[in-house]
């Protein structure tokens, strides 16, 4: 049984109370100074993360376009059109390589579904090929490319000096076009 008269119980006990003393107050302290912060934090970014892909699923995209007036309606046709030529669009990259004074060369492209197989109203056109030239044509060009009213995103870029070529540069890019269907 336990007697309080005995003093080994009594220090046993002065032990644990002083214990459960230090640890609220040290305990509560820490983790309100530094572990709250970072749980309220990475709270905050999990909210803001799932808002963003939400924002930026297509789904949504589609059902805002439906509430769009004409003209906003027109704009992001363009941004993401309905339909796209893909030999229209290859045929106008090359152009603008041209008249930028690049060489165009090993050009290839695929299109494909977005996400599921089966549906078929989400495409994207992929477009790999390599620029021959020098860096400030093809900052120029690439300058075109960010400043087109099509979204298109610049999915890998590298470029290499070719030897003994002077400042001739190679560029292999890769470029992804998105549309509701491409032909």
């Amino acid at each position: 049984m336990f007697k309080l008269s005995n003093p080994k119980n009594i220090f046993a006990l002065l032990i644990i109370m002083v214990a459960l003393v230090f640890y609220y107050n040290f305990s509560v302290v820490f983790k309100s100074d530094y572990v709250d912060p970072i749980t309220s934090e990475y709270e905050n970014l999990n909210t803001a993360y799932i808002s963003a892909a939400d924002k930026l699923s297509l789904e949504t995209l589609k059902d805002k376009k439906n509430q769009l007036t004409l003209q906003e309606t027109n704009v992001m046709d363009n941004f993401v059109p309905i339909k796209l030529n893909s030999a229209t669009f290859v045929y106008n990259l090359a152009q603008y390589a041209n008249q930028n004074r690049l060489i165009l060369k090993n050009m290839q492209y695929t299109i494909s579904n977005e996400g599921n197989e089966t549906d078929s109203s989400n495409k994207k056109l992929v477009i790999d090929f390599t620029l021959d030239g020098r860096y400030e044509d093809f900052a120029r060009w690439m300058g075109l490319i960010e400043n087109a009213n099509t979204l298109i995103s610049v999915e890998s870029m590298r470029g290499s000096k070719a030897a003994l070529t002077g400042d001739i540069l190679t560029f292999n890019v890769k470029l992804i076009v998105h549309a509701l269907d491409i032909d």
